[in-house]
């Protein structure tokens, strides 16, 4: 088997995750991107978005999916390790920037803007932004907030606000966000007013979605024949993964750990990388 491995002679068949079926189309999805970026497209096939009564070019309109994809991937991985809730706040918040001023006054000025935002949620009963600071490189931000008895805590340090990722979440959040008296969807007979790209491209994905019935494999039992040959088994349509071993040891290691009997290691393993989890499903 190492020998089959190391002259590429060892592929594994790719099955899809999705069946789209549109009307009369049916389509296979190899994975989740596949699956949103399909969905982006035909929504932007069958409506167009103007603003100030001037429809946007269809190059801007294809950016502007890709932008709703990354921010949405973006938005997913962060609220792995900070509360959805909060983090949507911080997010909608002026961009927080390195400080001219003394970096503490900056940072009462700041979290003091922020708890004006969580005053301002719907059903907020409680919520506190306070500031852990030791020295002007180690502080933490932590929020608190109580709505409808649900209570949610998340705590952001300076690396946090520093990171290229937060840097992303707010380029995005500002073109995406940005509120507008004049955006509207046009599609056939019908005009939308919306207040903003990313609420006109929700928009256009709910009504495709309405059209589309999905259906999602856990795995090749539910499959037919028919659907097996036209998705793993025929050579002409099927996609393949060639196997290689760049690192037979550590290889070795993971899958003994993963597959072994010794289950300590197995939850230890998964602790220590559930929040990097990118896509579960290849």
């Amino acid at each position: 088997m190492p020998d089959l491995i190391k002259q590429g002679h060892i592929f594994i068949a790719q099955p899809p995750l999705y069946k789209l079926k549109r009307g009369k189309q049916e389509r296979y999805i190899k994975d989740q991107m596949e699956f949103d970026q399909y969905l982006v497209e035909l929504a932007l096939q069958e409506a167009v978005i103007e603003r100030e009564g001037e429809r946007i070019p269809a190059a801007e309109m294809i950016q502007i999916g890709s932008n709703y994809l990354i921010l949405n991937k973006l938005s997913d991985r962060l609220a792995r390790r900070y509360d959805p809730v909060l983090l949507e706040v911080v997010r909608k918040m002026a961009a927080f920037a390195v400080p001219d001023i003394a970096e503490r006054d900056y940072l009462d000025h700041w979290s003091q803007e922020l708890s004006r935002a969580l005053m301002a949620i719907k059903d907020a009963s409680s919520h506190s932004a306070t500031i852990d600071y030791r020295d002007p490189i180690h502080w933490t931000l932590r929020l608190t907030l109580k709505v409808r008895g649900v209570e949610s805590k998340a705590s952001f340090d300076r690396d946090f606000f520093l990171s290229p990722e937060y840097r992303q979440l707010i380029q995005l959040s500002a073109l995406l966000d940005a509120p507008s008296d004049h955006l509207r969807i046009v599609k056939e007979t019908r005009q939308i007013a919306v207040e903003t790209l990313r609420l006109a491209m929700e928009s256009l994905l709910d009504d495709i979605k309405r059209g589309l019935t999905t259906q999602r494999y856990k795995g090749l039992g539910e499959m037919n024949p028919e659907q097996l040959w036209e998705t793993t088994m025929n050579a002409e349509t099927r996609n393949l993964l060639k196997v290689r071993v760049e690192d037979g040891d550590g290889a070795n290691e993971i899958f003994t750990t993963l597959m072994g009997d010794d289950v300590e290691p197995r939850r230890e393993f998964i602790e220590r990388h559930a929040l990097s989890v990118t896509n579960l499903d290849t």
